[in-house]
């Protein structure tokens, strides 16, 4: 048989309302450190665990939050990591494909839902969940890109890993460095913030930025075989990318054009993707705290996070540059 509230007051002596007090965290009733630890031994001894479905009947509102995520979702420790923040903060997690958002909406309001993740990345699907979602008053956080009708986005600040590539690479003595993205549109907020900082590295570190070293229109295979098919004194001595992705095909490019890493071409990825130290010769790259990531946007979401947001309402992480192998000073033999 299930412990109840009631059950932990006889064995204290208290008042079902103190428990309750105590296991709903209400505001307003005023309970002792003492008593509160007390309470909360006594329910954990008693392995307690709240009636979520009483909880809701009460409020008309359940203590879970919804993920709307594509169906291919390739993040899973972000998932990881919103699952261990609310099930700290005592909600359960309910998951929606955003293939059909107006009928996923539909069905977290029916289920008297308020928290909403949105792991989208297609542009017109975050639209459509944020109209749907001011409609119906729910709290909403995006992950990626940018926040839509006020609402928040937590993301890595790729400004920053921009400008810290520059500075780690022009440290190493690289003076030709280039930067691959691949086609840069509107809607792609962060390879613009990424490429402007690269930009503005290089001017400040006095250096140029030759032409097609930071070209946004051709497909990144493309630029990348133009940029390695130039003569070794006009050549890049240094590649930044703008994804782990981009940096694995340059190695095979690079391969299979003879051009050793890190003697001749020095290489930084982003992302920190599965395997990367891994690769032939190991990719240095950027972290992007995927699982952090997902923990935070809970605290957010719930105004339970220290963490501010900028000017814009972005909640940024500054990228963590994880330094391996593929980036050196040129003309630096690997280590065997």
């Amino acid at each position: 048989m299930a412990v109840t509230m009631q059950d932990i007051a006889e064995r204290l002596n208290v008042c079902r309302a103190l428990v309750s007090a105590v296991l709903n965290e209400k505001k307003g009733f005023r309970v002792s450190e003492k008593t509160r630890k007390r309470v909360l031994a006594v329910a954990q001894e008693l392995s307690y665990h709240k009636n979520m479905l009483a909880a809701s009947t009460r409020t008309g509102i359940v203590k879970t939050l919804a993920v709307i995520t594509p169906f291919s979702n390739k993040r899973p420790e972000m998932l990881d990591g919103i699952i261990e923040a609310a099930m700290a903060f005592g909600f359960d997690i309910k998951i929606f494909s955003d293939n059909h958002v107006e009928n996923v909406i539909s069905s977290i309001i029916e289920n008297r839902i308020v928290y909403v993740i949105s792991l989208s990345t297609d542009r017109k699907k975050r639209e459509q969940t944020a109209q749907l979602a001011s409609r119906n008053s729910l709290k909403l956080i995006f992950h990626f890109e940018s926040g839509l009708l006020d609402f928040p986005v937590l993301n890595i600040d790729f400004a920053c890993a921009g400008a810290l590539s520059v500075e780690y690479l022009a440290g190493l003595g690289h003076r030709r460095i280039a930067v691959v993205s691949g086609p840069v549109n509107e809607e792609m907020l962060y390879k613009k913030k990424y490429l402007a900082a690269f930009k503005q590295g290089m001017k400040q570190a006095g250096l140029k930025v030759p032409k097609g070293f930071a070209d946004t229109t051709l497909d990144f295979q493309e630029n990348v075989d133009c940029l390695l098919d130039l003569p070794a004194g006009r050549r890049p001595t240094a590649i930044c990318c703008i994804s782990d992705a981009i940096a694995y095909y340059v190695f095979r490019a690079a391969a299979q054009r003879g051009i050793a890493l890190p003697e001749e071409l020095s290489l930084i990825g982003f992302g920190n993707f599965a395997y990367s130290d891994l690769a032939f010769v190991p990719l240095t790259t950027f972290d992007e705290f995927l699982t952090e990531r997902g923990r935070i946007s809970v605290e957010i979401l719930l105004g339970k996070t220290e963490l501010k947001h900028d000017a814009d309402g972005y909640y940024l992480l500054k990228p963590k540059l994880i330094v391996r192998e593929s980036a050196a000073t040129t003309g630096q033999k690997r280590p065997r």
